[in-house]
């Protein structure tokens, strides 16, 4: 038999992912939290790396306006600083968005703007430019961070 759904309600009340994030990290300090491919090479963060990083980018975030109920939009690959930026949101209690790699700019401009979104974070030059096409149609978009070198 399964759960209910006040029985769901009951179990996790209380409980958020950016607390369950914070549990873990306290719990598993020098345990690995994400191991990416770099290359040949493979490459790792603990949890207290992970913790740390999304910490700071949340701080970041937090200096830039960003708070409950913001949206942040996220456009990059499956990397590790998808992850952190994913948590940071949270942590400051906005909604992270991710957008799909191949969405075209009216499809960003669409998501972003539906979504009122403060913030965007891209991975890249292609997905910035992605961004600037839509920029005019997003007049909630306050800031654009970039990850790698433009």
């Amino acid at each position: 038999m399964g759960i209910t759904s006040a029985e769901l309600t009951e179990q996790t009340a209380g409980r958020t992912l950016p607390l369950a994030f914070r549990d873990q990290v306290r719990a598993r300090p020098d345990a690995v939290a994400l191991r990416w491919l770099d290359g040949t090479a493979w490459k790792e963060w603990t949890w207290a790396e992970y913790g740390d990083r999304a910490a700071r980018l949340a701080g970041a975030l937090g200096d830039l306006g960003v708070g409950h109920g913001d949206r942040v939009v996220l456009m990059m690959r499956n990397r590790p600083e998808f992850h952190v930026a994913d948590v940071a949101v949270m942590l400051v209690g906005a909604t992270p968005v991710s957008i799909y790699n191949s969405s075209s700019s009216e499809q960003v401009a669409f998501i972003a703007g539906n979504c009122g979104a403060r913030v965007a974070i891209v991975e890249d030059a292609a997905y910035l430019a992605t961004l600037l096409e839509a920029r005019l149609q997003l007049p909630e978009l306050r800031y654009i961070v970039v990850i790698d070198d433009v």
